[in-house]
């Protein structure tokens, strides 16, 4: 999943302050390390509430002092109750569920889920947390496996319309000890979303392992290796993104279209911001310029800067669809068919010699 950490469009409307009225509202359930940076492109019309169920780090958090921010020392499940909280050898690989280690122990990734401790936790619900919040965007979630048990609990709040979208880790295998992709998904379709993009987290076996993409030694020991994720690999883990496919909406307020097409231009889904843009023009001309935004979405759609109509105009002609500097389908049949020859002319040699 591509992440547009410098998202133009959303930055101007910031600058421009479109939603001093009416800010960016972000739910971030599991906030250990801070809020992601992607969401700053929302500026000072930015709120945050950040659920993390460990006290000490929320304390560090509330400490920095960043005044959009309010960090709760809540666990967040399916209902109001107590429950067992696994701790690893990694911090934030800590899970409500208990990791399956003779899974783990065939894989590079081991220690991160290695059980060091045990802890019982209260748990509230989504829905109880948020009762007094008020209007929400757009909800973040990153559980260790509790992200369905908390949607479970939060029924009211994601299935309320002024939601745009929910971006969530999810588990793509059971051995893993937790509910997987499939649950997830079907839930979040009946709160009226629609999967726009995943990620996927793979992982190697010991036997031979891949390079790493990620380790986790800042965690621990910067002196340690503690390996994680991999290039290749079993998938295992990942992040899911949903959000609304309004499209030509009716009775939904200017800011909260344009808060859409901000969230699909950070998530690379500039297709989907500039067709949300052409299908509520009407409703939102009167506050922004929609041509000036749609020619600054295009801007960064190819190595050459143009305009939206350029854009769209030069896009079907011959060839131009094909990302810039890729090779055409014939370009690239042409080194697997070199491979294809190669790989004859060793067996002929092989039989040869046989």
């Amino acid at each position: 999943m591509r992440i547009n950490y410098r998202p133009a469009m959303t930055c101007l409307l910031t600058a421009r302050r479109i939603f001093r009225e009416e800010p960016f509202v972000l739910v971030d359930v599991g906030a250990l390390g801070g809020i992601p940076k992607h969401y700053e492109a929302f500026g000072d019309d930015m709120r945050v509430i950040a659920f993390e169920p460990n006290e000490e780090e929320c304390r560090r958090l509330q400490a920095e002092g960043d005044r959009r921010v309010t960090y709760l020392p809540f666990g967040l499940g399916a209902r109001d109750e107590s429950r067992k909280l696994y701790i690893t050898y990694v911090p934030s690989s800590s899970s409500l569920f208990r990791p399956n280690q003779d899974f783990s122990d065939r894989l590079i990734i081991e220690q991160i889920t290695r059980v060091v401790g045990e802890e019982t936790i209260r748990l509230t619900t989504l829905d109880a947390a948020l009762k007094h919040i008020g209007e929400i965007d757009f909800i973040k979630l990153d559980a260790e496996g509790a992200e369905l048990d908390i949607m479970k609990g939060g029924r009211k709040s994601l299935s309320a319309d002024g939601v745009l979208g929910i971006f969530t880790e999810v588990r793509w295998h059971r051995a893993m000890g937790t509910p997987i992709f499939s649950e997830v998904d079907l839930l979040v379709r009946e709160f009226g979303f629609e999967l726009y993009d995943v990620a996927l987290g793979r992982t190697s076996r010991k036997a031979l392992p891949y390079p790493l993409t990620w380790d986790f030694r800042h965690e621990v020991d910067p002196n340690q290796r503690i390996y994680g994720s991999t290039v290749l690999g079993q998938v295992l883990g990942g992040d899911a993104l949903y959000l609304r496919d309004l499209g030509r909406a009716t009775g939904v307020r200017p800011t909260k279209l344009l808060k859409l097409a901000c969230l699909m231009e950070i998530f690379e889904q500039r297709d989907s911001a500039a067709e949300l843009l052409l299908a509520n023009r009407p409703a939102l001309e009167g506050i922004v310029d929609v041509g000036g935004l749609l020619n600054t979405l295009a801007a960064g759609m190819a190595d050459q800067r143009l305009s939206y109509d350029e854009y769209i105009r030069t896009y079907y002609e011959k060839d131009f669809g094909f990302r810039p500097g890729a090779k055409t389908m014939v370009q690239a049949e042409r080194p697997l068919g070199r491979i294809a020859a190669a790989v004859h002319t060793i067996g002929r040699f092989v039989r040869s010699i046989g």
